[in-house]
């Protein structure tokens, strides 16, 4: 049978190919359907998020952008990436560079190297057995030397306080202040006043418990004694000398004591006999010989002032005061953390109390007298720094490269040694998307050769409807006719044989006729008419 070419033309222009999407692991939710792509339809080839496409005539190539973006990284089956942060999956995070700035994340080597650092403790050094270090972890005693100095340990409230204070009954064995001492001889103010257990010494006076050696000077107002064991004034040995001229007796001062003697009206002889005082360490009042005292001035320094006189004597009320008075100074210092921390010198007197205190971060152990400062095993920071790396509560920078609760910045660098991808979220790497793209170009390139085939056998079936067309039959009654023709079409020859007959009487006609054509197919068709 024949076809006219309307015929033809819509048979191919609604014929063509089924074309779907499929794979879509990153959006399985995505709903695809079959579309029939006709003669003279388009199927447009788009690059959607992080994907570009270039186009070169017919071929088509697809990969991924310089800059992509997305919404979570999976490397492997362990490491994550996403909007919450790194997941490592308990696994090493390898070839990180040694941070230099604060928020730089850091290695293992600089870990090491602050292990090394830490490990080193911290030194002490006191007057007497050299330096000494201690490591974080041992334990620094705070002891007193001897009975003299006390040390306490108490805890109020989660504070602890240790007190250092000189003890209520001391044995020292000297005690000096400016050109006064206090040691076993005896207490000595300069080098003529002494107080020991046998007397007093003010140069060459002496009050022992052997008597009064005058050394040469005045008692002076000494009162009229009454007693038989009481000390005579001059006054009375003058008296005395009164009553005793007449044997011509003669009332001599010795040493340290002068007597001065006076005519009374009567024309006796009165004398005055006295001890002599130097008027510095030893006086007269009343009198008596008394020890001439005094105290000493006032500092803020923690060291014993000058004597308000100088060569006198002191108590030793004024000694208990002078030494509860000494202390030492105590300044903070070296705070790097805290540039802007002030500190001031702050006198410890004896009885005083130094409190150590753990700050943010540490821990503070006592046992007895020792003290142990230490990190706490959870602390809190703003921030950690070591070199390039840093962290902070928004991520981790590395140089460039950030991972943050907005996803990871590579700075401009690869992302290497990145696992296959196996789940539908799993990132996949270049080699997986080398093959994704050139499975995607064997798909196009069989696309566009089973198009090509469609289109060379659709002008073949053209040109041989065409050749069947062109074929001539009998048209007298009773005659039979063998025909053959030949056609062209696009590029492509179709021929075609056709035998036709026609009944005696003219009313019945038969033809039928076969084609080929140059993509070997066979086409064949017959038919029978009764016409009146």
């Amino acid at each position: 049978a024949l076809v006219t070419a309307d015929t033809v033309q819509s048979a191919i222009n609604s014929a063509g190919f089924n074309v779907i999407g499929a794979g879509n692991k990153a959006d399985p939710s995505g709903g695809f359907n079959k579309q029939l792509v006709k003669a003279g339809n388009t199927v447009t080839f788009e690059a959607g998020d992080n994907l570009t496409l270039k186009q070169d005539g017919a071929h088509f190539t697809f990969a991924t952008a310089k800059d992509v973006s997305f919404n979570s990284v999976t490397v492997g089956d362990k490491v994550k990436v996403n909007d919450k942060g790194i997941d490592a999956g308990n696994t090493k995070i390898t070839n990180v560079a040694t941070g230099t700035k604060d928020t730089d994340a850091v290695n293992v080597g600089q870990l090491k190297t602050v292990e090394a650092n830490v490990d080193k403790g911290l030194n002490f050094n006191a007057d007497n057995g050299g330096s000494k270090t201690s490591k974080l972890g041992s334990t620094v005693a705070i002891k007193g030397k001897d009975q003299n100095i006390q040390t306490e340990i108490s805890q109020e409230g989660g504070n602890t306080n240790i007190s250092i204070a000189l003890a209520k009954d001391l044995d020292i064995n000297s005690v000096k202040a400016g050109e006064t001492s206090l040691n076993n001889d005896g207490l000595s103010v300069g080098d003529k006043v002494k107080v020991s257990n046998t007397g007093i010494t003010a140069g060459d006076v002496s009050l022992t418990t052997e008597g009064i050696n005058a050394g040469n000077t005045k008692i002076t107002n000494v009162a009229a004694g009454k007693a038989d064991t009481d000390a005579v004034n001059v006054s009375q040995l003058k008296a005395v000398e009164a009553q005793v001229k007449a044997s011509s007796t003669k009332l001599v001062a010795g040493d340290g004591v002068t007597v001065e003697s006076k005519q009374l009206v009567d024309k006796s002889t009165e004398y005055t006999v006295s001890a002599k005082t130097d008027g510095t360490t030893m006086t007269t009042v009343g009198g008596a010989i008394a020890a001439k005292t005094t105290t000493f001035n006032t500092t803020t320094d923690g060291t014993v002032g000058t004597p308000v006189t100088p060569g006198a004597l002191v108590t030793a009320d004024t000694v208990q005061s002078a030494i509860n008075s000494t202390g030492f100074n105590v300044i903070g210092a070296g705070n790097k953390a805290d540039p802007g921390a002030e500190f001031s010198n702050q006198l410890v007197k004896a009885s005083n109390t130094v409190t150590f205190e753990a700050g943010d971060n540490l821990t503070l152990k006592q046992e007895g007298t020792q003290f142990t400062f230490a990190l706490a095993k959870d602390v809190s920071f703003d921030s950690i720094s070591v070199g390039d790396v840093k962290v902070t509560n928004t991520g981790i920078t590395v140089g460039d490269v950030s991972l943050s609760a907005g996803g990871i910045n590579a700075g401009g660098k690869q992302i290497t040694n990145v696992a296959a991808g196996k789940a539908d979220t799993d990132a996949v790497n270049v080699s997986q998307l080398k093959a994704a793209v050139g499975g995607f170009n064997n798909v196009v390139n069989h696309l566009g050769n089973e198009i090509h085939r469609v289109d060379r056998e659709a002008r073949a079936g053209t040109a041989s409807a065409a050749a069947m067309a062109n074929l001539p039959q009998a048209y007298l009654p009773g005659k039979s006719m063998f025909a053959i023709a030949s056609a062209g079409h696009r590029g492509e020859h179709g021929y075609a044989a056709g035998l036709s007959t026609i009944s005696d009487n003219g009313k019945w006609i038969i033809k039928s006729s076969v084609s080929g054509n140059t993509r070997g197919d066979v086409t064949y068709g017959a038919g029978v008419g009764y016409q009146w």
